[in-house]
């Protein structure tokens, strides 16, 4: 048997904001958390530790639209990155809910989803890009940047609606087609 204290302890993870809610909207906070730590003692935890709140990325790329938006938005990249991650997030919420209530509509909508993603994805990644290059109009290396920054804006992102579409269409035509014309 192992003599040190440690090696059979029991260590838990304290998620604040989900954890206990003292003030009662809705969000854990510190007195909630130590209100409940007689629970956590009666459990057998010998250690909690508070786990980081990091942002998600809904939040980071929302934060990078309207740092964007505040600066001029040079590129045009925030104005079309907006509908698009609000497409994104309305596919997201629309899978989740009638994924679970058809599988169906998950495997249908999976391609569609993925390339929503990609675009999502690489539209913040141009949002970046177009604020490091922002100011340095002069540099042929950052006017390209900021070139390549729109036409992606302006040729790519609108697709988006398309592929939320694509998904919100959901599997039922699909699986209208008999399994033997496969």
């Amino acid at each position: 048997m192992n003599t040190e204290w440690w090696a059979d302890a029991v260590y838990y993870e304290v998620y604040p904001r989900s954890f206990a809610d003292a003030s009662g909207d809705g969000v854990g906070d510190l007195p909630g958390i130590t209100a409940r730590l007689p629970y956590l003692a009666d459990l057998g935890v010998v250690a909690a530790r508070r786990v980081l709140q990091v942002p998600s990325e809904r939040e980071l790329v929302g934060r990078d639209i309207a740092d964007a938006k505040a600066a001029g938005d040079p590129a045009g990249v925030a104005g079309s990155l907006e509908p698009a991650l609000a497409d994104l997030q309305a596919a997201t919420m629309w899978l989740a809910q009638n994924g679970m209530a058809n599988p169906d509509n998950a495997g249908a909508g999976a391609y569609a989803y993925m390339d929503l993603m990609g675009l999502v994805s690489l539209g913040w990644m141009w949002l970046k890009i177009a604020a490091a290059a922002d100011g340095h109009s002069t540099n042929g290396f950052y006017e390209s940047k900021l070139t390549l920054a729109r036409f992606f804006a302006t040729r790519e992102l609108p697709m988006t609606s398309a592929l939320r579409k694509k998904i919100e269409a959901g599997a039922d035509m699909l699986m209208k087609v008999p399994a033997e014309a496969f």
